[in-house]
This record gives structure tokens, C-alpha cells and sequence, in this order.
């Protein structure tokens, strides 16, 4: 694996942009959801989407496909080009015990036509474009398949609409943290338990000995990582990838997951298209959290250097599928249970080993007590725990094993109705940031906080 320095870092020192966003009722708005405002459907040819796909995907050359979305009485005409940056050219996928190429086909970048500086991040699955389409940071617009949203009567009548569109100021993510902060013993993020807080940090000073500070992954050069070459150290921002300073990720879809996209589509999907969308899913939470460290300049504490274009990238993927889990392999799946909390979720996560990785994060659709998003181990000063941390012997208990303390988890599931995705990008954002070593911090002003409410997703 590549060079990444473990040092704690305060992401509340590092001028992380911060906006406000309250919910916007725009003209004729109708809810989309709980939290979200005013949108509209979209209902182009998803037939003449699928065609384009599928020649760009058997095309040596043209790989460029075009397609219009009016809403708001705007027209975006979208350029789009296969992704091959979040992803790595050899990333694999393991799936039904059978380890893969990752096909990325589906997932696209791009620009919105006569909008220079616009980017466009998404994925095309069976023929409806989903993702986001950014005109500038505080000109965003989401747009997604509206299976997610089958509370919405209106939408759900709607025979000709496919996917929805709306801005990012529709969220209401100050509503959705404030009627989480009401709840009873709520807390977004579980290291702000005092009770998870202090197991966390019991097991991490129980940790007997790193074995080694050198982590290789067979014969993959981009699966190598030594320690103590640390951040590779530069003041100046280079346009081209510096691949000294790009965390890789391992990702893996529970059953849980799995069985939410299933029931999504009323488990007439296959396999396939089930795989697509938690791909897909992967990629989005990918670039968001890419976009806002990469901007980031980070400073250790008590120094003047700043290292910067941190980023992510993922090289292998694991992908559950929903099973009966008291038979065939499916007894073997340790995330097959349905009551597992988050701190028991974390330590299944961390058993095996994750020396590959910068990064290794499970995602799961599970609502959890007290509506925390996420969990994952805080880096500390003694290279225990978070980014890069090798698979060490740790004492929890009576009982010593063995742990990759360089994990964590994130939920789609809060209270019982999904999370909004701008808001599950933050959560990804703000647990690696413990990943990074930083504490949770009392500031609302910053995205360690712990409601991390008012930051904004760049």
C-alpha cells in the first residue's frame, strides 16, 4: 500500500467552508420527504438512456454520452465519461464467495454544457442517470431514482416519472439534527457515547504490540503501504494525482444493505442490478468525502507545514447478498444477524484483517440505538487506531484477539426511514475524520461537531 502518515490531526483546525442551509420552500414546492423540499420528476426516455449505455460500454472510442434533464426551468445538457479515477483499473469485488474485476461501467463523470467549472458525478443503471450534478459548491443539484422515496403518493401515481431532481438547499439537514438532538439519548456519531467512547478507547490501550509497521497485500504494488515514509510532504498543490497521498479504501455492503436495494425494487432486480446500485452507492459517498479533504489543507499541531490533496480511492469491494441465515453459508456471515449494535457491528468489522488498506468501511441499512450514523476508531498519537493502524493483538475484556483498528461503519437507516443522502455523506466525512484522529468538537462551526449539522458537503 502507498505512503499515508498517521498523525492525529484536528480537522477543527483546518478551514473546513461552512454554509448554513435551511430548508428553502420554493414556489409550488411539494415535500419530497420528511426532510427534503421542494423537487420535480424527471420522466426522459430511460430506453434511449439504455441504448446509449450499452454502445458506450461495447466502444473502444466513443464513450461520451450525452442527455438532457429539464427541471426548474433550467436545461442541463450533461457530458458524461466513464469514471476511472474513484475506482482502481484492477479493483476487484468479492461476491458470493467469488473474487472479481469491479465493473465501473456504470459510473460516470462529467461537465453540464455551457457551464464552465461544472462537474457532474454519477451513475447510469437501468437507463436512469442518478448522482449529482454541481453547477458550483452552493449550485448543487441532486438527482435520484425515486424508488427511495415510496411514501411520496404523488410520486408514486406517477406512472411516467422514473427519477427526481431537486437543489441542495431543499434539505433541511438543520431539521433532521434537531429532531435527532430532541430524541431521547440521540447522538449521530457513537464515539459521542461515553459508554462506546470508553470501550473504544480501553481496547485501543490494551493493544499489545504492532507486529509490523509494513502492510502488504500480495504482489500489488498499490496495495503496499510503509509507515514510516508518512504524508509525503509538499507545501505546493500539484495538478497531477500524487499517489503518496491517496488513502485506499476496502468497502463492503452487509445483508442489510443488500436487502434494502431488494426491496426497493420489490425484489424483482437481479443480482446484477443490485450489485450496480451499491456500487454506485459506494461511488457517491467516494467523491463527496473525496471533494472535501482534497480542498482540505491539513497542519499537525504545533507545526507550520501544511500537507495537502489528500484524497480516497477505492480498490476492492465485498457485497453480501440477503440470505436465510440459518442455513448453507449464510451461517458463517457473522453480519447476517439483524440485532447487532454498533459497537458489536464495529468489532465484527475490525476481526479480520485490513493491512491492505488505508481505509476499510462496512455499510449497512440497520437502525441503530439512540440514531447514531456511524462509528469508527479515532486515531491517537501512538499509531493506534485509524488510518493505516495495522491488524494488532488487543485486549477487550477477558478476552485477547486480534483487531484492524483501521475501520468503521455507516448506517442509511436512521429511526426507521432513510437517510438523506447529503446527510450520509457528511457522516462518511466526519468518521473518517476520526479516522484522522480528531476528536469530536463542541464548535457548530466545524464538521467534527457532534451533530456536525451546519458544514457543508463542498
Amino acid at each position: 500500500m502507498l505512503p499515508f502518515r498517521h498523525i492525529t490531526l484536528s480537522l477543527t483546525t483546518i478551514y473546513f467552508l461552512v454554509q448554513v442551509f435551511t430548508f428553502n420552500g420554493a414556489i409550488g414546492s411539494i415535500q419530497l420527504s420528511e426532510h427534503i423540499g421542494s423537487y420535480e420528476a424527471l420522466a426522459y426516455s430511460r430506453n434511449t438512456l439504455r441504448e446509449r449505455h450499452f454502445r458506450t460500454r461495447r466502444s473502444v472510442y466513443d464513450k461520451v454520452i450525452i442527455q438532457n434533464i429539464t427541471a426548474f426551468n433550467r436545461e442541463f445538457r450533461l457530458r458524461l465519461h466513464p469514471d476511472t479515477e474513484t475506482f482502481h483499473p484492477k479493483a476487484t469485488v468479492l461476491f458470493n464467495g467469488t473474487e472479481a474485476p469491479l465493473d465501473t461501467s456504470h459510473l460516470f463523470r462529467g461537465t453540464v454544457e455551457d457551464h464552465p467549472g461544472s462537474r457532474v458525478i454519477g451513475a447510469i443503471t437501468d437507463g436512469v442517470f442518478h448522482g449529482r450534478i454541481i453547477l458550483s459548491p452552493s449550485d448543487v443539484y441532486y438527482v435520484e431514482k425515486k424508488e427511495h422515496y415510496k411514501d411520496n403518493k404523488d410520486l408514486s401515481d406517477n406512472e411516467m416519472a422514473h427519477s427526481v431532481i431537486y437543489h441542495d438547499s431543499s434539505v433541511d439537514v438543520e431539521k433532521f439534527y434537531r429532531e435527532k438532538r430532541e430524541a431521547e439519548g440521540h447522538q449521530s456519531c457513537g464515539n459521542s457515547k461515553a459508554s462506546v467512547y470508553q470501550w473504544m478507547d480501553k481496547v485501543k490501550r490494551s493493544v499489545v504490540q504492532e507486529t509490523s509497521f509494513t502492510h502488504t497485500a500480495g504482489d500489488n504494488p498499490y496495495l503496499r503501504m510503509k509507515r514510516e515514509n508518512n504524508f509525503y510532504s509538499h507545501a505546493r498543490t500539484k495538478r497531477a494525482t500524487n499517489f503518496n497521498t491517496i488513502c485506499n479504501l476496502f468497502l463492503q455492503g452487509d445483508p442489510q444493505l443488500w436487502a434494502y436495494f431488494d426491496g426497493l425494487f420489490s425484489g424483482e432486480a437481479t443480482d446484477e442490478q443490485i450489485r450496480e446500485e451499491i456500487s454506485a452507492l459506494f461511488h457517491q459517498h467516494v467523491t463527496s468525502v473525496h471533494d472535501i479533504y482534497f480542498r482540505t489543507s491539513f497542519r499537525q499541531y504545533g507545526s507550520s507545514t501544511y500537507y495537502r490533496n489528500y484524497g480516497f480511492r477505492v480498490d476492492r469491494v465485498q457485497i453480501s447478498k440477503k440470505c436465510d441465515c440459518s442455513t448453507g453459508e449464510c451461517q458463517t456471515n457473522p453480519f447476517c444477524s439483524t440485532n447487532i449494535d454498533a459497537s458489536n457491528l464495529l468489532n465484527l468489522h475490525s476481526d479480520k484483517n485490513h493491512n491492505g488498506y488505508c481505509l476499510a468501511y462496512l455499510f449497512t441499512y440497520r437502525d441503530f440505538d439512540g440514531g447514531t450514523l456511524g462509528l469508527a476508531w479515532v486515531a491517537e498519537p501512538t499509531k493506534v487506531g485509524g488510518i493505516c493502524s495495522t491488524y494488532t493483538s488487543v485486549r477487550d475484556g477477558d478476552i485477547t484477539g486480534t483487531r484492524s483498528l483501521n475501520t468503521g461503519i455507516i448506517t442509511l437507516n436512521n429511526y426507521r426511514k432513510r437517510v438523506p443522502p447529503r446527510v450520509s455523506y457528511l457522516t462518511f466525512a466526519h468518521e473518517i475524520g476520526h479516522n484522522f484522529g480528531s476528536k469530536v468538537s463542541q464548535s457548530a462551526r466545524w464538521l467534527m461537531i457532534t451533530a456536525f449539522c451546519t458544514s457543508a458537503l463542498l
